[in-house]
Parts: C-alpha cells; sequence; structure tokens
C-alpha cells in the first residue's frame, strides 16, 4: 500500500507525532512518500529519522528550500516560465486565478508541477498535517500530480489562531467539500469542524499519541526525589506559558524543596533566562535549551513531576493535546497541567495527574505544594492510572493501526 504524508516542513523536531505516524507505517509495511515544501537542516533531531532513513523517503516539492528571499523569488519567476515554456499555461491559469490559494501556495504550486508532473503517482491515500494545508494539497490532485483521497490531521494552531482562522476559514470550507476525510486529533477540535459547517460523517477523531513502549517506568513505587524534580519539556512560546511555570515555581520554593529543569528553544528563551537571573534562581531552575529525544528521556526518567501550564496565545493559539504530556504520563511523572484545549481528554484532575484554571500562577504554585504532599499510595495510583491512559489511548501502536484500516 502506497501512502503519501505531507507536512509543510520536514523534518522537525518539535513535530514528532509526525515522525512517529510514519515510522508507524513503515512499520505496517506501508510504502510512504513524505510530500514536503522545506527539508529542514535542524542541528539536534528526532532519531527515528536516521534509523528508518527517513530524508530518503522525501519528496521535495519547491527547488528553493534554504535559499534567501531574494534568490527564492528569483527562482520562482524562472519557474513561471519554465512551465510556459513546457506548455503548462492552462496549469498556470488554474492557479493564477485561484481565489483560494495564498500567494505563497501559488508561487509553491509552480514548483511543485515542475517536481511532480514527470512521475505521476497513485496513492491509497495522502495525509495532510494541519488543515491549513489542505486546499494546497487538494489543487496539485486536482492539476494531476497525483492522485488518492485525501485526509486532513487537524492540530490545533490552524483551529484556534485568530489570524490563520480568519484567513483560511474560506479555504477550509471548500476542503469540507472537497477532500475525503477530516481526522481532528480532540473531541474539542470535532465540534469546531461541525460548527464550521463539517460534514459529520467525514469526521473520525484520531489522536495523536506515543511510543508507549519507549518509555519505562524504573519503578513505579519509588519516592518522590528529595530535592523534588520537577521538569518542562517543549518550545518556550506563550502558549506553553513558560514563564508562568517558572514564576510558580520561584512561589512554591518558599514552601518546598524543589528544582525546576526546562528543556526546549523558543520565542521566550532570553525572557525566561531574565526572569530566572532576576530572581537568583539559577541554584534551583536549569535551562537547557534543545535537547536530542534520548536526553529528554534520560531527564524524564529521573523527574518527578512535569509541568506544562497550557494557555491560549494572545494571538488566540491553542494547544491540540500536548504529546510531551503522554510521554511524561507513560514515563511515570505526575503531571500538572491545565483545563486547556483537549487536554483535559488526556487528563482526569487527580486521578491520572493535575489540572488547575489556565493563567493562574498561584493556582500552579498551590498544585505544586499540594503534589509534594501526596501519599504515597496516591502518588502510585495516578502513576498507574496515568500510563493506562498512555496505553488504552495514546498508543501509538494502536493508532497507526486504526489509521492503516482507515
Amino acid at each position: 500500500m502506497r501512502v503519501a504524508i505531507f507536512s509543510k516542513s520536514f523534518p522537525v523536531i518539535s513535530e514528532t507525532f509526525i515522525i512517529n505516524q510514519i515510522t508507524g507505517l513503515i512499520d505496517l509495511g506501508v510504502d510512504i512518500s513524505i510530500l514536503t515544501n522545506e527539508i529542514k537542516n535542524e542541528n539536534v533531531m528526532h532519531s527515528s529519522v536516521k534509523e528508518y532513513a527517513l530524508m530518503d523517503h522525501v519528496i521535495s516539492l519547491c527547488n528553493y528550500s534554504g535559499n534567501s528571499k531574494f534568490k527564492k523569488l528569483l527562482i520562482s519567476i524562472l519557474n513561471f516560465f519554465r512551465l510556459i515554456k513546457n506548455r503548462k499555461i492552462m496549469d498556470v491559469i488554474s492557479i493564477l486565478l485561484d481565489k483560494y490559494l495564498s500567494l505563497g501556495q501559488k508561487i509553491n504550486l509552480f514548483s511543485a508541477i515542475l517536481n511532480l508532473n514527470r512521475d505521476v503517482v497513485e496513492y491509497k491515500n495522502i495525509v495532510c498535517h494541519f488543515g491549513d494545508n489542505a486546499y494546497y494539497v487538494y489543487k496539485m490532485r486536482s492539476l494531476g500530480l497525483f492522485s488518492g483521497p485525501i485526509s486532513v490531521v487537524f492540530h490545533g494552531y490552524e483551529m484556534s489562531r485568530y489570524d490563520i482562522v480568519n484567513k483560511n476559514l474560506p479555504q477550509y470550507k471548500q476542503v469540507f467539500k472537497l477532500c475525503e476525510i477530516f481526522l481532528p486529533i480532540s473531541q474539542l477540535w470535532k465540534d469546531k469542524l461541525i460548527e464550521w459547517g463539517c460534514n459529520p460523517l467525514k469526521i473520525k477523531v484520531h489522536r495523536m499519541g506515543i511510543n508507549v513502549d519507549d518509555f519505562k517506568i524504573i519503578n513505579i513505587n519509588k519516592k518522590f526525589s528529595s530535592p523534588l524534580n520537577i521538569i518542562q519539556v517543549g518550545r518556550l512560546t506563550e502558549k506553553k506559558s513558560i514563564l508562568n511555570s517558572v514564576k510558580a515555581i520561584i512561589i512554591a520554593k518558599k514552601e518546598v524543596n524543589l528544582v525546576f529543569t526546562i528543556i526546549g528553544d523558543g520565542d521566550d528563551y532570553v525572557e525566561v533566562e531574565n526572569l530566572i537571573r532576576q530572581n537568583k534562581a539559577e541554584n534551583y531552575i536549569k535551562l537547557l535549551g534543545s535537547q536530542p529525544q534520548t536526553i529528554v528521556k534520560d531527564y524524564l526518567q529521573f523527574a518527578d513531576i512535569f509541568l506544562l501550564p497550557s494557555v491560549r496565545a494572545s494571538d488566540g493559539d491553542m494547544e491540540g493535546v500536548p504529546v510531551a504530556l503522554m510521554e511524561a504520563m507513560a514515563s511515570g511523572l505526575i503531571v500538572l497541567s491545565t483545563y486547556h484545549s483537549g487536554i483535559p481528554e488526556l487528563i482526569n484532575n487527580y486521578e491520572s495527574g493535575f489540572l488547575v484554571k489556565e493563567g493562574s500562577v498561584d493556582d500552579l504554585a498551590k498544585g505544586i505544594v499540594k503534589i509534594s504532599n501526596l501519599s504515597q499510595r496516591k502518588i502510585v495510583a495516578i502513576r498507574k492510572n496515568a500510563r493506562n491512559v498512555c496505553i488504552k489511548k495514546f498508543n501509538n501502536k494502536i493508532l497507526n493501526e486504526n489509521l492503516y484500516r482507515l
């Protein structure tokens, strides 16, 4: 069975869920093609990219990845004239007159025609990650660059960011009619798609998950460390609320002997660094930057509490169901997060983890103190419940088998 996976950029370290889906389908015997506009060359990368030789599966749609904006413009102009020379005038007109395509998508399509048109492939399915790419993928199919039904995975930002929703809702309404399957990663996003006019019969909630067997609980009866070992892993962005985490840690430190490790990079890195320094917290808050998955797993094994107090960003951006929380739960950590987006579909408060009000630093600090005072019996019960949730509902092995059948 031949399947295409579309991702705007590949490989992206923060999109482990896409990499895991690809490797899971490969394990099931699927012949995978990875379609992407941009090949990323990141310093830190998921080990599966090399282990599965995923770059050998990549088909680059655009021939100007990594170039400057000026050089991209020149290449785009050349692509336009190459299409005219190759008698693709009707394709060019179809792209130029399509009111639903953005200018960037039109330019990328000129390149995609040149790169794909010589080798038209019939796929059993084309899985398009992120809804704002769906019309672009549909347009490639309508131009005859490949064939097969399209399944659209809606994740998070494209469902929530105000500017993206306002810009792309007309595209979404078109793809609701033109594409075959819609795979929101949470019930919350399914309800939103229906609200926007998608046929419920075309929708199936398909969660992103983790390879549960990769995350072992060393000792489910392990007592909390002294000092209490707290960790947060992920992009240092507004919606991950890392600044609230640091503030809550500083407050909780007055009552709890703790250390806090932060793994990740992003827009808020410098501000986090300054906040730690201003509060003279360097001796108990460690900012490590981006780390490979193997290092992250090592840190998770020795942590007690995993913090991720997600919030809706000022631009509207929201989480889906964070994979980082699943990894922590499968590893035997007690997770502390917020009533935000699809997170309550993963965490049942006080049973498989803890949830506090979104955006409240005080509640977050109180949550840390509360967890530090848990009985050993309750700690063990929460660890068991959390791992069972991952095994039953967020297990990549099962999810990939479900996707294969679908």
